[in-house]
């Protein structure tokens, strides 16, 4: 009995200590490109600016639900935040932006390290061990996935619950039991408790076993698949209910409301309400995105548009040869399809994704490769296979010719997998937001030379965040200078920002501005410089 049970135990452990290798090696590469990433930060994200209110908000309330209720954001990261700002704030007491900014950049921190464990297991289930590494490898370090990771921004934390409610539900096809389901839908409801697509996997999931359930032959596999619904459903309902019934609706968030609440596709520039322009607002913020800027235009012309936004958002955040790898991985994988059906889950949940991300952008005029990051995901795990692919067809070519060189099937993948990720680690260590120092250095000046009841007026929120103002909001009968001044936040440079409600210098020197600060680039070839005006409040 011993002698058996010790043998049991040296199988798992050989089955164990490979995949503890690698993931080791993983976790370790995460945690330090993270790292580095915080350390080499300018400014926190805009969108990131926006958690940390609503977290702020979380922490001054007694009333959740009411901050939950005027949110414009799902409450998982910012709670996450919350929490993480109990210690951040112990050690930065006095200066606020910085230990939230902090705050929100561990958080995301932790949840992409957090993503190698289930992306890992999901690349195991189709692939081989070498392929699931280089599948979470690239995942954490190509620049379009990479920088949103480290920025201080939801997707880490959402990607690790709903890869790891995509996980179980890949697990669950086919297994007698039900527990794998329920777990995917209670993911699925995690994920959507920080960003509403996080349904995608438990909508995707309650198709296909609907589908087994109403029109496969065999009797127990009908019944077992009605069992796994109602499972997966439980799951769901668990997490999302709660959060549905305190705000009375499906999702807090103003895109989804516009997209949900439209009868016809096609809403006007126009009326599409401009979150990003209010610094006291929390609504989602899309600099680096495809941008729809033909007015009205035709039904045909922006279902052109947002097909080429959608492909544009892949063949960026695949780094363009990525792309080409995985279609090479795609285009021979017939078999696989034949073999393995539990890849219709991530059929159903691409597809399911595309068609929210294709009304995004054809609805709301704008989409970037931080909308499709979990699409990208998907995509990824078609690389390292594509790499393998290209090898063997290089080495069928070289045979045909009379050439046969041995290791050629493993040196070529290596060679073509180092080729993607080793620029574009290089690419994703470059300071983040590195021309926007000037607004952090226009509010720290603001915050040491104005009154805390001076308005502080910035289109960028950078500076707003940096002068403390965001910790001020709502508070009554603070001190203010006399006679009263609002100090107007402009940058110079060649950008127009035609999507945020800046104003021009020459109106403020009409109101009688003044410039106060002023920061030129020095590091950047943007040649842009920032600058503050001190403006007089009328009446004041």
């Amino acid at each position: 009995m011993s002698n058996d049970s010790n043998d049991g135990h040296t199988q798992v452990e050989s089955r164990l200590i490979p995949h503890a290798y690698f993931l080791l090696v993983l976790v370790v590469l995460t945690a330090g490109l993270r790292d580095w990433q915080v350390s080499h930060t300018e400014v926190a994200a805009r969108d990131s600016i926006g958690f940390i209110r609503y977290a702020w908000n979380l922490d001054q309330s007694s009333d959740w639900k009411k901050v939950f209720r005027e949110g414009h954001q799902h409450p998982g990261f910012p709670v996450a935040i919350h929490l993480f700002s109990l210690p951040a704030r112990f050690f930065w007491p006095e200066d606020l932006p910085r230990a939230y900014q902090l705050s929100a950049q561990f958080t995301a921190s932790f949840f992409s390290v957090l993503l190698v464990f289930p992306l890992y297991f999901l690349g195991k289930e189709f692939f081989n061990r070498w392929q699931a590494f280089w599948i979470v490898a690239l995942f954490q370090i190509l620049p379009a996935t990479s920088k949103v990771l480290g920025d201080g921004l939801s997707e880490s934390m959402f990607l690790s619950f709903a890869t790891a409610g995509l996980l179980f539900a890949v697990q669950g096809y086919g297994r007698p039991g039900i527990r794998c389901w329920f777990l995917s839908g209670l993911f699925s409801g995690a994920a959507y408790l920080v960003r509403p697509e996080g349904l995608v996997v438990a909508a995707a999931s309650s198709l296909l076993l609907l589908g087994r359930g109403v029109w496969w032959r065999d009797k127990e596999v009908r019944q077992h698949s009605f069992r796994a619904l109602a499972a997966t459903l439980a799951g769901t309902v668990i997490l999302a209910a709660p959060f549905m019934l305190v705000i009375g609706k499906i999702t807090s968030k103003p895109t989804g409301n516009i997209i949900l609440n439209q009868a016809t596709v096609g809403v006007m520039e126009s009326e599409i309400p401009n979150y990003a322009a209010n610094p006291n607002g929390q609504g989602e913020t899309v600099a680096l995105a495809s941008w729809w800027s033909g007015g009205d235009g035709t039904q045909v012309q922006r279902i052109l548009w947002a097909s080429f936004a959608l492909a544009d958002a892949y063949v960026k955040g695949l780094n363009y040869f990525g792309l080409l790898l995985a279609l090479a991985g795609l285009a021979l994988s017939g078999p696989l399809f034949r073999r393995d059906p539990r890849l219709i889950i991530l059929v159903l949940v691409f597809f399911l994704l595309n068609i929210a991300l294709f009304r995004v952008a054809k609805v709301m005029g704008y989409l970037s490769e931080r909308h499709a990051l979990f699409g990208i995901l998907i995509a990824m795990l078609w690389i390292p296979p594509g790499a393998a692919n290209l090898g063997r067809g290089i080495r069928i070519l070289l045979r045909k010719n009379g050439h046969d060189i041995s290791g050629l099937e493993r040196i070529i993948p290596a060679v073509a997998l180092l080729a993607l990720a080793l620029p574009s680690l290089a690419k994703s260590m470059e300071t983040l937001h590195y021309n926007r120092e000037g607004f952090k250095q226009a509010g720290q000046w603001l915050s040491e030379h104005i009154q805390p009841g001076d308005p502080v007026e910035d289109p960028f929120c950078w500076s707003h965040f940096y002068a403390g103002k965001v910790f001020l909001e709502g508070k009554q009968n603070l001190p203010h200078s006399k006679p009263r001044l609002k100090y107007v936040v402009v940058e110079r440079s060649k950008n127009p920002h035609v999507r945020l409600q800046t104003q021009k210098e020459e109106d403020l020197l009409k109101m009688a501005g003044q410039v106060v600060f002023s920061w030129d680039a020095k590091k950047t070839k943007s040649q842009l410089s920032v600058v503050v005006y001190s403006v007089p409040v009328p009446g004041g």
